[in-house]
């Protein structure tokens, strides 16, 4: 089906090809009574979901949907949608039923692909709109007295092994936007991703979310890169494809959620913004995970309130904190554990 869209001296030959043989096979039947119904179902299997379409995007009040004629309402793609589902049943309830099931088929098969268009998507906009209206149906200090679970903000210094002088090296923070973000790891194996990283990573931080929320709930990974200019475009261009890197390996890794890199002047700046304003609505996130600053013992006069600050600032927002020492040594979410 993948290679059916492929265009031959500017022309989709392959799927022309496929929908010959589909035409000419029904043809083949060889019974007007037996090829008209199938006709009459593909035609108002089409009408169908037109109307459909026209009804979503009218409720929906999509602001591509600008139809011409001055007198539309949603309520006339209904009927007509009604009117067509109903005529295929009275022609003949098996052939409308074969059709329906196709084309939910074909349904699934879009939404499951992901499939890239040109225009508008009425099963897009539905989807915004149940969940807007779910976001703003909740009332948050109810979910927040009863329905408490725990929400995840991961929040770390972007490549920190980097600006601290580790093993790896000891580039500058304030350096990022010269340097082209890593590329994306090619090993199989989540635990060997865990292990092969120095610091607090996006692996090992994801890694954490994983094992500690199931993939259920909310995960908001926020990645602070300090000295590093909101107003640059280098450096906005950057974190995008950093971001992008991020929500890569989050799927990769089983953790739903959102992730964003933070450009500040400051990592205690960059925290602090992303404690007060991470979430929408009542998806907010109430539990604060990072990681021990390991290398506090360079600078404790700067480190040691910079951490201090931000555990204040997590006290005063109600947020839990969760402080993890020693990354390296959490087991990674595809290792096996095993008793004494």
């Amino acid at each position: 089906v993948r290679s059916l869209p492929r265009l031959t001296g500017g022309e989709p030959k392959l799927a022309l090809g496929a929908t010959y043989l589909v035409g000419a096979m029904c043809v083949l039947i060889g019974s007007l009574n037996a090829v008209a119904p199938l006709l009459s179902m593909c035609f108002l299997t089409c009408y169908s979901m037109m109307n459909l379409n026209c009804c979503l995007l009218g409720l929906l009040k999509d602001p591509h949907w600008r139809p011409r004629f001055r007198y539309f309402h949603w309520a006339v793609g209904l009927v007509g949608f009604v009117l067509c589902t109903s005529i295929m049943f009275v022609i003949d309830w098996r052939y409308a039923l074969g059709a329906w099931l196709l084309t939910l088929l074909v349904l699934a098969l879009v939404v499951r692909t992901n499939a890239q268009t040109d225009w508008g998507s009425a099963l897009v906009g539905l989807r915004f709109q149940l969940a807007m209206r779910s976001l703003t149906g909740i009332d948050i200090k109810a979910h927040l007295d009863e329905n408490w679970r725990p929400q995840l903000l991961l929040l770390y210094h972007l490549r920190e092994e980097e600006s601290h002088g580790s093993r790896r090296g000891s580039s500058a923070a304030a350096g990022w936007g010269e340097a082209e973000p890593p590329a994306e790891p090619s090993s199989s194996s989540l635990g060997d991703l865990v292990r092969g990283d120095v610091g607090h990573t996006h692996e090992r931080m994801f890694s954490v979310a994983a094992q500690l929320r199931h993939g259920s709930g909310l995960v908001i990974a926020a990645a602070v890169v300090p000295g590093a200019s909101a107003d640059s475009l280098r450096a906005v261009a950057l974190a995008e494809a950093e971001r992008a890197r991020m929500d890569s390996l989050m799927g990769r890794m089983g953790v739903r959620g959102f992730c964003k890199t933070i450009l500040a002047r400051t990592l205690l700046e960059g925290k602090l913004g992303a404690i007060q304003w991470a979430g929408l609505g009542p998806l907010v996130p109430n539990t604060l995970l990072m990681g021990w600053p390991w290398w506090w013992r360079d600078e404790p006069e700067k480190y040691v309130p910079e951490l201090v600050s931000t555990i204040n600032a997590a006290t005063i927002h109600e947020k839990t904190l969760l402080l993890c020492h020693r990354l390296s040594s959490f087991p990674g979410a595809d290792e096996e554990l095993s008793g004494f």
